[in-house]
């Protein structure tokens, strides 16, 4: 691998890590507080219950992105991973859970 080609992974894997796992956390937050509130948890409490998760959880995404065995794997990691909450959001979105 060339110095260049190495130094763009290194970049990528950055980019994934702290933004894609920014938006993959904030997707669950999103996701996760609409379930909470679905199932009678109040609405601040169902936040604060899922914000205090996010911290571990993004911290854990960071992680997995660096471990991963290619920058291609850690991408497609977190679109995969993206998939169900963003379905939920967009069901609700749309009416489908309300």
């Amino acid at each position: 691998m060339t110095d260049a080609r190495y130094r763009l992974s290194v970049v990528s894997r950055v980019i994934a890590a702290f933004g894609g796992g920014y938006a993959l956390t904030s997707l669950l937050v999103i996701a996760g507080t609409i379930l909470f509130s679905q199932m009678g948890v109040g609405g601040p409490e169902a936040a604060l219950a899922t914000s205090l998760v996010s911290f571990p959880v993004y911290a854990a995404v960071i992680l997995a992105v660096f471990q991963a065995r290619s920058t291609f794997r850690a991408w497609i990691g977190l679109v995969i991973a993206a998939l169900p909450p963003a379905l939920i959001c967009a069901l609700v979105q749309m009416g489908g859970a309300g």
